[in-house]
């Protein structure tokens, strides 16, 4: 007898894990899997290297571009109160698709800035433009991860949350093959942004769509509303989410000293071809597909702190193939710091997103969520500014200068390395102390 559709479906998707399939949430999840798909592919075609090149075409500096590649994360600085204001609306599903619809356009519209907006009003219009939208992103990511959590049991999100992102990955390797290939093909680069732009307004529609299908779930039941006040001592009081929040703050700014500026010094300065990066994304993704897997496993069994430290030592290599990397090397070192950004990478989300939520209590989920974003913000906002002070001193350096070719990166990558060990020798000492401390008690 043939196998059924829905059978074979189930054995793809859900590896036919019983925990998986029985649940009342189910269908929702499933339209969180096709949401997952729906939102990479927008963020494949208005963000990371489209997003650089668009910047370039506009004739942006190299430190300005550094801010707009990260400025999605950087507006979770204004997500200090929008806990307090969400933890007041028992629907948040008109908000969000509203939310969406707003930020999504004004992202896609940027492409009308060559045609509106006169050459030396573009940098200003666009930073603006996209802060708007980004914030407004920021905000309905808290919503959206609240509404996530509620439909999908704890005993399994990390099972769960590796198949969904194993399907974002999917979309990382379609997108790009083609996406990479036509931007280095057409001649008119304008027209090739505006229908990567264009594509995705069509994407955002049918996310709307889907947002729409998904169930609402009964709102926790809230004791009562939040003082304003409660946004900021409720997270900070709670000891082991304070702890969480400092270690992957400190995380954030010793990576991107130097990340903050990869997209940049990849196009501009080594001027390798977006075919070429488009590629080792899929790379990349193709990995990610076969971590995922492993990472939730590992996460359910043994516990998404474990998988967090872990996770971080592979970005020490992947930041030390960064700093080794040169014209002549690119093409042998990149692909090896793809390997180890693919292993860090896949770990490091699946356990920062459910040890985030596992220390969160139930009934304030927002408030902490938009705390946890706001000092996450406030990382990616001074790391570019540190790194770009760093990367001058190193650049005015005669020696370097002389020596080194690109050397105001690639030792700028060294101390971001270097700060990463030093980050992760003082949790493992922090643990040890702790530990000792408990055992004389």
């Amino acid at each position: 007898m043939f196998p059924t559709l829905k059978s074979v479906i189930y054995k793809i998707i859900y590896h036919n894990d019983p925990e998986l399939l029985s649940n009342p949430f189910k269908k929702s999840q499933d339209r969180f899997i096709f949401q997952i798909m729906l939102v990479t592919a927008f963020t494949l075609l208005t963000s990371g290297v489209f997003l650089t090149g668009f910047a370039i075409y506009l004739g942006l500096q190299d430190e300005l571009i550094s801010y707009i590649t990260i400025l999605p994360n950087i507006c979770g600085l204004f997500l200090l109160f929008s806990g307090y204001f969400l933890e007041r609306f028992r629907s948040k599903k008109s908000a969000i698709i509203i939310t969406v619809l707003i930020y999504k356009s004004l992202i896609c519209a940027i492409v009308l800035l060559p045609w509106l907006i006169p050459e030396d009003s573009r940098p200003g219009v666009l930073l603006g433009t996209l802060m708007i939208a980004f914030t407004l992103q920021a905000v309905s990511n808290v919503a959206i991860n609240t509404w996530f959590v509620s439909v999908v049991p704890e005993n399994i999100r990390g099972r769960y949350f590796a198949i969904r992102q194993s399907f974002a990955l999917l979309v990382m390797i379609g997108v790009p093959l083609i996406t990479g290939r036509f931007m280095d093909l057409v001649h008119n680069k304008l027209f090739g942004f505006s229908v990567l732009y264009g594509a995705g307004l069509l994407i955002t529609i049918a996310e709307v769509i889907n947002y729409l299908r998904i169930e609402e779930t009964t709102p926790e039941i809230i004791d009562k509303s939040p003082k304003l006040t409660e946004v900021i001592r409720q997270p900070f009081l709670n000891q082991q989410f304070r702890y969480f929040v400092t270690y992957v703050f400190l995380f954030y700014i010793v990576l991107w000293l130097a990340h903050s500026f990869t997209q940049v010094y990849l196009l501009r300065y080594l001027k390798l071809p977006y075919t070429f990066l488009t590629s080792l994304n899929i790379f990349s993704a193709l990995l990610q597909l076969i971590f995922y897997r492993i990472w939730g496993k590992i996460s359910d069994q043994y516990g998404h702190r474990r998988v967090l430290n872990l996770a971080i030592w592979f970005f020490v290599g992947e930041t030390f193939f960064y700093a080794i990397t040169n014209n002549a090397t690119a093409f042998i070192w990149l692909p090896a710091a793809y390997l180890f950004s693919a292993l860090g990478n896949s770990g490091f989300l699946i356990s920062v997103f459910n040890e985030r939520f596992a220390i969160i209590p139930k009934n304030r989920r927002s408030i902490y969520d938009g705390f946890f974003n706001m000092i996450i913000g406030i990382a990616f906002l001074i790391a570019p500014l540190m790194g770009g002070v760093i990367k001058n001193a190193i650049g005015a350096s005669p020696l370097v200068q002389q020596n080194l070719k690109f050397g105001e990166f690639r030792l700028l990558y060294l101390v971001s390395c270097s700060g990463i060990i030093v980050l992760q020798l003082t949790d493992i000492y922090y643990k040890m102390k702790q530990k000792s401390a408990l055992q004389r008690w």
